[in-house]
């Protein structure tokens, strides 16, 4: 499948699988065998030569719909600190941007309307790193709420609705209704 648009790739945005699978959905690239040259500009995934790689070891990248691009990115980098990894655009229009801090991938997309607005994504910090974070975000203006999600969240919304959950550390005293017990081969990756 060939896009109309291209993706430009420069020192900034050429990093290990680089390419989303939303934006190009036709393959996961393998880093060591795959790499895209600075300066080139690819037209498609294709041009890479296609390949199927499977791994142990999971890559996710969560995709939170807004309503403009320009503007979303705006938010995610001054108000939070994030940078912009890469976008996607065609006749001067972004469709599609991915951002990041500390390890924390972000693909923004415009193509859904009607998702706009209704993503909602956990970010587990240590609690000190937390604390720092809500200081540091307050003290430049951006509005931070307190939540709830059977323990304590901080919550911070993007411009379109979308917010991020940030949980503090569980307080059994402030615990309401009934734990559900996961899977105890899985119980050690909670927490």
């Amino acid at each position: 499948m060939e896009y109309g648009g291209s993706l430009a790739l420069s020192e900034a945005n050429v990093t290990p699988l680089c390419l989303s699978l939303f934006v190009l959905p036709l393959s996961v690239l393998r880093a060591d065998t795959l790499m895209p040259r600075v300066g080139d500009t690819l037209k498609s995934i294709t041009q890479l030569r296609e390949q199927n790689v499977m791994s142990d070891r999971w890559y996710t990248r969560p995709v939170l719909f807004v309503s403009d691009i320009n503007k979303s990115v705006d938010f995610y980098v001054k108000q939070l600190q994030f940078t912009e990894s890469w976008r996607y655009e065609d006749e001067g229009k972004a469709y599609v941007a991915q951002i990041e801090r500390q390890g924390c991938e972000l693909i923004l997309s415009s193509q859904w309307r009607d998702k706009v607005g209704k993503g909602l994504m956990f970010i587990s910090l240590d609690p000190s790193v937390l604390d720092a974070l809500r200081a540091d975000l307050e003290g430049r203006g951006v509005t931070v709420k307190d939540g709830q999600w059977g323990y304590r969240l901080m919550v911070v919304t993007d411009p379109d609705g979308n917010e991020l959950y940030f949980p503090y550390p569980a307080d059994p005293s402030l615990a309401t209704g009934t734990v559900i017990r996961p899977n105890p081969e899985h119980a050690h990756r909670l927490f």
